[in-house]
């Protein structure tokens, strides 16, 4: 089998587009009341998360209906989307199954310019939880949009490495 469509798929690139307007959105918002910026800078957080998680989960999928048999594909993606937390170490673990060399490429990005994507993204997953879970939800604006653009970096990269074209 061969890759025979767009990449990034038009799914892919609606979700990126609906988390650049809801980053947008947020950043444009008016300071007063406060409560607003809050509850929507928790928002950003989770949905940037989540960005990256349909993102890799996505690039999976179509690499396995591109290159496996369809039984095999069938096999990988009925073990997708299951709500894992994208941290660094599970993203890299996860690719390692695909490539050895991707793993590696992923490891090294994340660990660049003294590793502040590996942390960014270590913060955004830990704050994702417990905002879920109701522990915790401190972070303020400034933060929920730099990780939101963490989050689309992290994408971009993602679909580039893994491609199935």
């Amino acid at each position: 089998m061969t890759w025979t469509g767009s990449w990034p798929t038009l799914e892919m690139q609606t979700s990126r587009r609906r988390l650049e307007e809801l980053r947008k959105t947020l950043d444009e918002l008016p300071a007063e009341p406060p409560e607003v910026g809050a509850q929507l800078a928790r928002f950003l957080v989770v949905r940037s998360t989540g960005y990256i998680e349909h993102t890799f989960e996505t690039c999976v999928r179509h690499f396995a209906e591109a290159h496996a048999h369809p039984a095999v594909a069938r096999h990988v993606i009925a073990g997708l989307f299951k709500g894992r937390n994208p941290s660094p170490n599970v993203l890299i673990e996860r690719t390692k199954l695909l490539s050895e060399d991707w793993a590696k490429s992923l490891e090294t990005y994340f660990d660049s310019d003294d590793a502040i994507v590996r942390r960014e993204l270590n913060f955004m997953v830990n704050r994702r939880n417990q905002i879920a879970h109701g522990e915790s939800e401190s972070v303020n604006r400034r933060k929920a949009l730099d990780l939101a653009d963490v989050a689309l970096e992290v994408g971009n990269w993602l679909t580039s490495l893994i491609d199935p074209r």
